[in-house]
């Protein structure tokens, strides 16, 4: 069974920080460094290590021969992966399951590879409804299947691009730990991570912007039940006050 899309109830939230990273001394001083996407860094919480990773990738330049990526977001949780490959005859009927409970939706990225030996992958972007889609739309759309697994499809090439057999699918996310990911304001934070551009490690320094917080559990099935009514009542609108509240609701649970 297909849900409508955007209907996929709230996942585990990662708690969110802000950080700094400053190299310096970088090999041959060039022109723009950047931090890819899945860098991992750690920190120690009351004995405990929490593991973050940011999901975007940052450029910075030199000032003075030093690097600063400001402001970088990173979640909290294990960076993951699940690769499919296409079959005969895919539809939106051909659900591709996501093998774990604790992924934050909000860090799922969708890559595909054509037709599995191309050396480019496309992004594919995920969609709450089908409004303006066109058959070459690279979308998918989530939803959550009846063991409690969230699964992506893809559209029919009239809805959304559809896929063809040997196109190699990527799904990358981040399993949270929820609310035990987030750090008492009043906790001091000392970050760790690997070599960026080749700078040694006393060349590396990461700095607290804003402490991890924001990390929720699964949305309940009370949560459901009162999302589900709030979000009919405003069809995805941002009319009326109620309309905004709704909104927020789904976003940033309490």
């Amino acid at each position: 069974m297909t849900t409508a899309p955007g209907s996929a109830p709230r996942s585990v939230r990662s708690a969110e920080a802000l950080i700094n990273v400053t190299l310096q001394n970088v090999p041959n001083l060039p022109n723009f460094v950047t931090l890819d996407r899945y860098k991992l860094f750690n920190t120690v919480v009351d004995g405990t290590t929490l593991t973050f990773y940011n999901v975007d990738s940052y450029v910075a330049t030199p000032v003075n021969g030093v690097y600063t990526f400001e402001n970088v977001k990173v979640y909290q949780g294990r960076q993951l992966e699940y690769y499919y490959t296409v079959g005969a005859g895919n539809t939106p009927a051909n659900k591709y399951v996501i093998p774990n409970q604790s992924v934050d939706t909000r860090t799922i990225q969708v890559a595909v590879q054509y037709s599995g030996t191309s050396s480019y992958s496309e992004s594919y972007s995920t969609v709450d409804n089908i409004v303006n889609l066109g058959p070459t739309t690279t979308a998918y759309f989530l939803e959550e299947n009846t063991e409690g697994f969230y699964q992506i499809y893809f559209g029919d090439d009239v809805v959304g691009r559809n896929l063809n057999a040997g196109d190699v699918i990527r799904i990358s996310y981040i399993a949270s730990d929820g609310a035990a990911g987030n750090v008492a304001g009043n906790i001091a934070l000392n970050w760790t991570t690997t070599t960026v551009a080749g700078e040694s490690t006393g060349d590396r320094s990461v700095s607290t912007v804003s402490k991890p917080v924001g990390g929720s559990d699964r949305e309940t099935t009370d949560d459901i039940r009162f999302n589900a009514i709030s979000g009919f009542t405003s069809q995805n609108r941002a009319v009326t006050d109620q309309d905004y509240i709704n909104l927020v609701l789904r976003q940033a649970p309490s």
